[in-house]
Formats: C-alpha cells, structure tokens, sequence
C-alpha cells in the first residue's frame, strides 16, 4: 500500500496493478456467490475513486475492465505489473 495526496488529504491508495487483483479475484468470489454484491460494489468503488484522483482515468479503465474480463473467463494468473502502465 502507499500513501497518495487526494483534495489535500492523505489518503492509503494501490497502484493499478494492483487494483487489477482487487478486481479480478474480488468478481471471482461474487460469481461463486462468495462475496456479498454490496460489499463488492463498496470495494471497487473505494479503490476506483483513489486511482482515478491520483492516476487518471485511463490507468482506472484497463484494470477495471481487464480484471472483470479475467475473471469472467476464470484466467487466474500472473500478470505483468508494467502491463498497466
């Protein structure tokens, strides 16, 4: 975890490489009805509202989008962190 400075507050943020596990393993576990959707929707918008103030738009929608396609497609590997830069 790092720190990163959102609105002039210091906030704890994960780079996207990161988020992309988030989302990955966190849309797995709701497909396999392991994970409650509210808690779901909490997590990947916390983290998404972090990345999107510190990094931008862009290096919010490839994790976000690739994450969820991964797991969809249940491909539970290891990714390149540069792959998200």
């Amino acid at each position: 975890m790092r720190w990163s400075k959102i609105l002039h507050k210091l906030v704890d943020y994960e780079p996207p490489w990161r988020y992309y596990y988030m989302v990955r393993n966190s849309t797995r576990l709701l497909i396999e009805g392991r994970m409650d959707f509210t808690f779901y929707r909490w997590q990947l918008t916390y983290w998404s509202t972090r990345i999107l103030f510190t990094d931008g738009p862009w290096r919010l929608i490839k994790p976000l989008g690739l994450g969820i396609i991964h797991a969809l497609l249940n491909e539970l590997g290891y990714v390149e962190p540069r792959a998200f830069t």
